[in-house]
């Protein structure tokens, strides 16, 4: 494939190399394939009279030139005889060093006036001096120009020179030139207001200060051949308001050859290549290719950046931009950052291609890549003000002024992370990833943390599914690996009367109430012992046990259940007819019967209904405390042991009354045998 170069910007001078030589200097840029080329290459010159067609007068090869960054300078001596008078044109071919064939850039470059000062050199007859001044004998300058040795600058100095009438100038309206080894070395210009100057290599270039310019300074630099319009135009140093200053570097300008003379009035350009300071008091320190375009705006270095707006910085970088009604922001550096018009007080510290929408003031993205603060639609009223990104990767505060979908993300912060997006006003996503702070005051972080709603806190951990906030200012942690509090840490719930815990929406609870906690269900308790948890109900898990359950059916322990009786907790004590209460139980209906959601298991006793329309006690007809079962059956038991002991005196008493009977028939016998003894004896006599 064949090399393609081009050589541009190109400029010639006469060089002081010797007295009436016939020698000049060129110097120029080579691309190749549209890049500043870096090396060393062989470059052949040829002189024409033309400026297409044959008619070559010469031509040198110049090997080994080394070029840096483009730029090179090459010394030309075609002899003598070429530059007479009529026009001439000089055609360049250029390879690689020793290598290939040449390649003839077009068009011809046409040669400007200055290698015609070397005619000067010829000028024999008809010219200033004949001869060499070999006859010439006792010369003795006493006065040069009528003006006596005092009154002329010597080389070994003067003395008692006066401030104000002696000096060293001129006194017409024409440049004053400074030389080094027969090349200009300073050139300083009038002007109506002060004088401007220009210094070091770039005073022997075509370096422009335009018309009415006044107090501007061109420190150095160089600058190639090629025409000066009567505005400066060309990539050359130019100065086209006055007070500005170029340090050095290449084809750099203060103000523009459009501008008005004092728009770019205190404009800088310190050194690099190709900047432009076009406004007032503007700065470039140096680089390559960069606009400062805003009143008092400055850019650091780098390349390619541009500064719009008033008081506004590019530090350095690469293509970054401040346009327009921007005041006051920044750009820190990195490559490809935007701050649009209408972004006051905005900042990007760095990064690559972050973005600062138009309208969006004092907004600020710290770094990272592809992160933008955005409006969708026309903002107004700088709807995103003071909204900030810290840096990650594809962050985004987005807002909108649509009337039906209106999102205010004003003070929105992302602090990094990446594919975060905030559009809640005052909302904040700490980190991670493809997390959304949608409501205002709302915040988000982890992983595909949503928080929709106003006021809402979501930490999502790394699972890939989002976990969205279900209400407004609900605090929302979606941790796998469980929620783990410090050993000396409490937790603490106000001192209002609430729910304090849900669990399974409101279903499942713990509340406060006046003088009383509360625990809600939805069936029943359980209480266990060791296992692990099982989702099945009343199920303890492996390797535990179920101490003690609460259900509907009421409460069963495994162990020793004990209620308080305490005489002191009590009050109102009536006394209780035992002997009625054993009437009753025994009138109670009993019978056998299981519970339906406890098939298995079959139970004796009364029905609650029964039961409480035979004692009246208890909370309801539905539930038999078993205080109160156990109070009947006491009561029934004493009931049914008076009634043994009375039955037990009033068998005593039959029993002494029989008895008695008994000793009386036993005396009655007694009596009855004393009588039948009698009877007989009588009988006998």
């Amino acid at each position: 494939m064949k090399t393609t170069f081009s050589i541009l910007i190109l400029m010639l001078a006469a060089t002081g190399l010797h007295a009436q030589g016939t020698a000049f200097t060129y110097q120029g840029r080579l691309n190749v394939g549209g890049t500043p080329a870096n090396g060393t290459y062989d470059l052949v010159f040829t002189v024409y009279d033309l400026p297409t067609g044959s008619g070559a007068f010469a031509n040198q090869t110049n090997s080994a030139i080394a070029i840096s960054n483009g730029l090179f300078t090459a010394t030309l001596d075609f002899g003598p005889g070429i530059f007479t008078g009529p026009e001439r044109w000089l055609e360049i071919a250029v390879r690689t060093n020793g290598a290939g064939s040449f390649t003839t850039n077009s068009p011809r470059q046409k040669i400007t006036a200055t290698p015609y000062a070397i005619t000067a050199g010829n000028l024999v007859s008809g010219g200033l001096l004949s001869g060499n001044g070999g006859g010439l004998t006792n010369v003795n300058a006493v006065t040069l120009g009528g003006l006596s040795a005092s009154n002329f600058w010597k080389t070994g100095g003067n003395a008692g020179t006066t401030p104000g009438v002696n000096f060293l100038g001129s006194t017409d309206n024409q440049p004053l030139v400074l030389k080094v080894n027969n090349a200009i070395a300073l050139r300083i210009d009038p002007a109506t207001f002060g004088p401007n100057m220009v210094g070091g290599l770039a005073a022997i270039r075509p370096t422009v200060i335009a018309g009415g310019v006044r107090g501007a300074v061109v420190a150095g630099g160089g600058a190639p051949a090629g025409p000066v319009t009567g505005n400066g135009g060309g990539d050359f140093h130019a100065i086209y308001d006055s007070d500005g200053t170029i340090g050095g570097g290449f084809g750099n300008k203060v103000g523009t050859d459009n501008s008005n003379v004092d728009d770019a009035a205190f404009g800088t350009v310190g050194g690099g290549v190709f900047n432009t300071a076009a406004n007032y008091a503007s700065t470039i320190a140096g680089g390559d290719g960069n606009y400062a375009a805003g009143a008092r705006a400055a850019i650091g270095g780098g390349a390619a950046n541009q500064a719009w707006s008033l008081d506004s910085v590019v530090a350095g970088g690469v293509n970054n931009i401040i346009m327009n009604n921007s005041p006051n922001s920044a750009i820190g550096g990195g490559h490809s950052n935007l701050v649009q018009t209408n972004a006051p007080y905005s900042t990007i510290a760095g990064g690559t291609n972050n973005f600062i929408q138009y309208g969006l003031a004092s907004s600020t993205i710290g770094g990272g890549a592809q992160n933008s603060i955005f409006v969708g639609g026309t903002p107004g009223n700088l709807l995103t003000r003071s909204a900030t990104i810290g840096g990650g990767w594809a962050n985004r505060i987005y807002g909108t002024v649509d009337p039906e979908l209106f999102l205010n993300p004003a003070y929105g912060t992302i602090s990094g992370g990446c594919g975060n997006t905030i559009y809640g006003y005052a909302a904040t996503v700490a980190g991670g990833c493809s997390n959304v702070a949608g409501g205002d005051f709302s915040f988000a972080a982890g992983t595909r943390a949503k928080a929709n709603n106003p006021g809402s806190f979501v930490w999502a951990d790394s699972q890939a599914a989002d976990f969205n906030s279900s209400a407004n200012n609900d605090f929302s942690i979606r941790a796998s690996g469980g929620v783990r509090l410090s050993t000396d840490t409490s937790m603490f719930f106000g001192s209002q009367m609430r729910q304090m815990l849900n669990l399974w929406s409101t279903q499942y609870g713990i509340g406060v109430q006046t003088l009383n906690t509360y625990f809600r269900s939805d069936f029943g308790y359980s209480w266990f012992k060791g296992g692990v948890h099982n989702d099945s109900q009343f199920n303890p898990g492996a390797g535990g046990t179920e101490m003690m359950r609460l259900d509907p059916t009421g409460l069963r322990v495994n162990g020793t259940f004990v209620s308080v009786s305490d005489r002191n907790l009590k009050e109102n004590f009536e006394r209780v007819d035992s002997r009625a209460v054993l009437e009753k139980v025994a009138a109670l209906p009993v019978s056998s019967w299981n519970y339906k959601s406890d098939q298995s298991s079959r139970h004796l006793g009364p029905m609650a209904q029964d039961f409480y329309a035979a004692f009246g006690v208890g909370p309801d007809d539905k539930h038999i405390t078993t205080v109160d079962e156990s109070g009947v059956a006491l009561a029934a038991i004493q009931g049914l042991n008076q009634k043994v002991e009375q039955q037990h005196a009033e068998l005593k008493q039959k029993q002494t009354e029989i008895t008695k009977l008994e000793q009386k028939n036993d005396l009655l016998e007694k009596r009855l045998d004393a009588l039948e003894k009698i009877i007989r004896s009588q009988e006998s006599n």
